[in-house]
């Protein structure tokens, strides 16, 4: 066995950062020059927000590029840096695109009115797209076997996506959507080449718990900076089922890695998720995240630590209902009758079936339900999309595309059964396989209320995605536990 130079190792590594010097002085001064020559009505500090982003997150790739370690691991670190950005691009620049909802949102998309925070969100993923291909250029068989099973479902999905933005009402906003998941399924499967242990399965998570917890935090503390709420007690500045399932996710997987690691700092990390969870007022999303946290210690067969949570998260909500608007909202709700049509969606599914019936096979195009509410009649609330994740799909791809999105979801279920039956020996095996069932409930619940997935490649659907890797692995794993041991000790 050769043993490694670490003083050449150490030179390899600081040559390369001499060498990425350079350009990261030139794109400072390409985004200075940028700035200087904008037009003075494009100018404005949104473009500053967006120079400032692209520059820190240019510094992160580049840390990922000279960090210590085995040279022919380095490419890991980029794609998990990548992988990273692509999870929290969205509320990079989302808290300065207003307004953020309703159907004036969806005139200026529709009209092609992009604020240029939407233009830096865009650069975000060329410039991660960019350092992707540099990466797989150097490591070819990290994509290979993109076209086999289960991946192949992916491929599949995407390529329909981005053909139906040929026939969607606006092709350049479905276009860069398009683009951006293709892009997260390259980084899922390049991802599946080197997650081969619980070792990496766990930096993956604590990666995607960091994006999960700005995702959380973020929208949060800017709404109640300058608070406003609407009619129904509810901030009225967020989006409440979506961030209460971002606060959800975060819970579960802060609650999945402390059960193996026993880290202490993920205990105030899970307590804020559930903080945000109940805060936020999402109700379908506060109930999944209850059951899937239960359900992570009934799959154990721990019931006293599943008591315990039960007796948290009934202290937790007490507080919360007596002392936030939140009491407020449901007792309005219970009194609006609002339950009965689901807040609305039974009216929303029952309006838009005509006119998935009209185009079956093909759907409106990838993203046409961004602009549903401006095209049917009498669609409620300036509906931004299905609230259905399979009727998302269907609305959008067709009946082609909702088989394929099954088949997503079929691929995932068939191996977390088969890894909870073969890990049951080997102990970390067995939680990351618990985490991950109960992570796909809750995605799966919250997507059958709100279109968490089908849709944009925002964070939950990423996620979902990444779990096709990810119980694929565990199913290799479970399989040979013995292989997985070996690669966790080197």
């Amino acid at each position: 066995m050769i043993a490694t130079n670490p003083s050449h190792q150490t030179l390899s590594n600081n040559a390369l950062q001499k060498r990425a010097w350079p350009l990261l002085v030139a794109i400072s001064c390409a985004a200075t020059s940028f700035l200087l020559i904008l037009p003075s009505r494009l100018f404005s500090w949104q473009s500053v927000v967006v120079t400032i982003g692209l520059t820190v997150i240019f510094a992160l790739l580049w840390v990922a590029l000279g960090v210590r370690g085995e040279r022919e691991r380095r490419p890991e670190k980029i794609f998990l840096v990548i992988w990273w950005v692509l999870l929290v691009s969205e509320e990079i620049f989302d808290p300065f695109v207003l307004p953020k909802f309703g159907v004036e949102a969806a005139e200026n998309a529709f009209a092609g009115r992009f604020s240029v925070a939407a233009y830096g969100e865009a650069a975000i993923w060329l410039l991660a797209a960019a350092i992707s291909l540099l990466c797989l250029v150097r490591r070819p068989d990290y994509i290979r076997g993109l076209w086999s099973k289960p991946y192949r479902w992916l491929a599949l999905f995407g390529l329909i996506c981005v053909a139906s933005t040929y026939y969607t009402p606006q092709p350049l906003f479905a276009l860069a959507w398009a683009f951006k998941l293709m892009l997260v399924i390259v980084i899922v499967k390049t991802s599946a080449s080197f997650l081969q242990s619980t070792k990496d399965l766990t930096t993956f998570f604590q990666v995607t718990l960091l994006g999960f917890l700005l995702l959380s935090v973020v929208p949060l503390a800017i709404a109640l900076i300058n608070p406003t709420y609407s009619d129904d007690g509810r901030l009225g500045n967020i989006a409440p089922d979506g961030l209460s399932a971002m606060g959800g996710t975060l819970f579960l997987i802060a609650l999945m890695l402390f059960s193996m690691s026993r880290k202490r700092w993920l205990v105030p990390v899970a307590l804020v998720g559930l903080t945000v969870m109940i805060f936020a007022g999402g109700k379908t999303a506060i109930a999944a995240g209850i059951v899937c946290g239960l359900l992570y210690f009934l799959l154990q067969g721990r019931l006293i630590p599943a008591m315990g949570l039960i007796a948290g998260l009934l202290a937790s909500g007490a507080f919360i209902m007596a002392f936030t608007p939140l009491g407020h909202h449901l007792a309005w709700y219970l009194s609006s009758g609002q339950l009965s049509s689901l807040s609305g969606r039974a009216h929303l599914w029952k309006t838009v079936v005509p006119e998935i019936w009209q185009r079956p096979f093909i759907g409106h195009g990838y993203l046409a339900s961004r602009f549903v509410a401006l095209q049917v009649e009498k669609v409620p609330f300036g509906a931004p999309h299905m609230h259905n994740g399979f009727l998302e799909v269907l609305y959008n791809d067709g009946i082609v595309g909702l088989l394929v999105m099954s088949m997503i979801h079929i691929v995932i279920v068939t191996n977390l059964v088969k890894s909870f039956r073969r890990s049951r020996s080997t102990r970390d095996l067995h939680l990351f396989t618990i985490g991950c069932v109960v992570l796909y409930v809750n995605l799966l619940v919250n997507g059958l209320f709100n279109a968490s997935f089908g849709g944009r490649a925002e964070a939950p659907f990423m996620l979902l995605l990444a779990l096709v890797a990810i119980s694929e692995n565990l199913v290799g794993m479970a399989s040979d536990p013995r292989e997985a041991l070996v690669q966790n000790a080197e």
